[in-house]
């Protein structure tokens, strides 16, 4: 079996963050007045929002979008909102209610597709990664390609948004920037000790204890697990899968984005993950 992807509902907003339509993996997030400041990136200017609890220590990381998409000026540009983890990894994205995300023909995004655009987005290994925007479409006189003309390339569709080859491009290298990455990771190893646990430590004991860790102390041990390569294991999967509707939804999603970036997922975390209900909808 080749990477795991496990389709996700979203909600759309009104206006980022000012209506209940919160998406429920971000609910505590969205409705809570947690404390913000804004980060100036040293290269591109970038801002980026931090929000930490009330001893501040980071929650999560986020960026407004308001783009366009393709060279030519022609597609719709997108309105997103991006969220980082705190180790400065993929969490999740909204899309403002008056302005959904659309595709051929200028066609709004299906379910199905805000799904889709979700799992490309958490794998960093997907086919965006080693090819330009360019190779993306080929011209030709009678197709389109996110409102434009042009044709997707066949064997590129099996992982993009059918019609939506830019947006998924444009998006993905957005999430998956070196400059905001790193300083995700700078910003958070400042409040919090992100120091690899010592060699001895029974990492399968501290997984079990995972209801009882915060979302940014439960960040951090994935990304180092995963760093150590451990959640390539059936024993950490297993672990992580227990008692997973026990966990808050900002908990399960985590667990999920990071369980779904392995190469392979065993059978039965796999059926296990797809009977779960990660997500409410």
């Amino acid at each position: 079996m080749t990477k795991f992807f496990l389709m996700v509902s979203f909600l759309v907003i009104t206006n980022f963050g000012s209506e209940d339509k919160v998406p429920s993996y971000l609910w505590e997030f969205g409705n809570a007045k947690h404390p913000t400041r804004e980060i100036v990136l040293p290269i591109s200017g970038d801002v980026l929002v931090e929000v930490s609890d009330v001893n501040g220590i980071p929650l999560y990381y986020y960026k407004d979008l308001d783009t366009g998409v393709c060279a030519d000026s022609v597609c719709l540009p997108v309105s997103v909102r991006l969220y980082w983890d705190v180790c400065g990894h993929y969490l999740a994205y909204q899309v403002p209610k008056s302005r959904p995300l659309t595709k051929l023909n200028h066609v709004e995004y299906t379910n199905d597709d805000y799904r889709l655009l979700h799992a490309i987005l958490n794998d960093p290994e997907t086919v965006f990664k080693d090819i330009k925007q360019k190779d993306l479409v080929k011209k030709t006189a009678c197709a389109e390609v996110d409102g434009i003309t042009g044709s997707t390339i066949p064997q590129k569709e099996q992982k993009m948004v059918k019609g939506a080859a830019y947006t998924c491009y444009t998006l993905w290298h957005r999430v998956h920037n070196t400059e905001i990455s790193n300083a995700i990771r700078k910003q958070h190893s400042e409040k919090v000790d992100l120091s690899l646990p010592d060699k001895s430590k029974d990492w399968k004991a501290v997984f079990k204890t995972k209801a009882s860790l915060s979302c940014t102390q439960l960040a951090a041990l994935l990304n180092e697990a995963h760093q150590r390569k451990l959640l390539t294991k059936f024993a950490f999967q297993n672990i992580l899968m227990q008692n997973i509707d026990q966990l808050s939804q900002e908990k399960r999603v985590l667990i999920f984005n990071y369980l779904s970036r392995q190469h392979y997922l065993f059978p039965d975390i796999e059926q296990a993950i797809t009977k779960t209900n990660l997500f409410n909808t």
